[in-house]
């Protein structure tokens, strides 16, 4: 199913990062070419990014809704919109 394939892993939260480490090995294991994590909330505490590096994520990427050197996507034009529609 993932072999040869790039796989992107969708989280809502990502604190100590053991759900994506754990997600990330498995498809490596099935054949992934590539994994890259995407997140809502990044608090990725600890030693969290570096252990997902470690366990063969190449990008990771998160919204603002949490300040981290990983944000690449700004809820706000979305977070603005919501609130001017009638």
């Amino acid at each position: 199913m993932v072999q040869g394939r790039a796989v992107v892993l969708l989280d809502d939260v990502a604190s100590t990062g053991r759900t994506l480490i754990a997600a990330a090995r498995g498809v490596l294991a099935g054949g992934a070419a590539s994994v890259d994590v995407a997140v809502t909330h990044g608090l990725f505490v600890d030693d969290a990014v570096a252990r997902l590096r470690e366990a063969g994520v190449h990008r990771i990427w998160s919204t603002d809704c949490v300040p981290h050197p990983s944000n690449a996507l700004s809820v706000v034009p979305l977070l603005a919109a919501a609130l001017r529609a009638p």
